[in-house]
């Protein structure tokens, strides 16, 4: 099964230049259904910009993790310049999109990104030994070009028998891709049911111990602008 790339999805979001900037102007353009965000990347500085909300989360609903967008606007720095978002702030208790980072991307510049993973195959070690197929990561982040950004990577089950594992280094890579997710990361695996039990227990454990105090000096997270 092919993977696809996203470069050839026909996403696209209208974006044009703002030049009032703070959390006053922010909040007027909430007001008057618009979107703040920023675009940057390496061949130009940041661009303050203004979204239409219902159309930027309409898209993003739609839209895989890896999912390159190619921007519409009056402006002709930002027309037809692709993006990928990098950042969504939202409210804490609504979850509403308050901010969106999208990160500009050039044709050969390699970029970290992450890539779903689908699971295809039945695998013998359910069907013929009795385990139960589980997939802790349904993720995995990769370098790659703009032009070589997959939808999604494939994850073949087929020849998965009780007890073992695929791992991250496992998975096939389109050309130009590369790795950059722990390589012994397990991303599926066929488990007997007293094993998955003991599993599901301990992360049970891990989740009812307490939060990890936040280190000394760590940064504060950056406000919508």
């Amino acid at each position: 099964m092919t993977q696809g790339n996203a470069e050839n999805a026909s996403f696209t979001i209208s974006a044009e230049k703002r030049d009032s900037l703070g959390k006053g102007a922010c909040s007027r353009i909430r007001k008057e259904d618009g979107l703040p965000g920023v675009v940057y990347g390496k061949s130009f500085s940041a661009i303050p910009v203004r979204l239409l909300e219902k159309e930027f989360v309409h898209a993003a609903s739609r839209a895989l993790p890896s999912q390159v967008f190619e921007l519409k606007s009056e402006d002709k720095e930002l027309s037809g310049q692709k993006v990928i978002v990098r950042e969504v702030q939202r409210e804490k208790m609504k979850g509403k999109v308050l901010h969106v980072d999208l990160l500009a991307l050039q044709r050969g510049e390699r970029i970290q990104v992450r890539v779903p993973l689908f699971v295809t195959g039945e695998a013998p070690g359910v069907k013929i030994d009795g385990g139960v197929l589980t997939v802790p990561a349904r993720e995995v982040t990769v370098f790659a070009a703009l032009e070589s950004i997959p939808d999604q990577l494939e994850v073949n089950v087929s020849e998965l028998r009780l007890g073992s594992r695929i791992r991250a280094k496992d998975l096939t890579l389109p050309a130009g891709v590369t790795l950059k997710s722990n390589p012994e990361e397990t991303i599926a695996n066929i488990l007997s049911g007293r094993a998955l039990a003991a599993a599901e227990e301990e992360a049970a454990a891990a989740a009812a111990s307490p939060a990890a105090a936040p280190a000394a000096g760590a940064e504060p997270a950056k406000s919508a602008s």
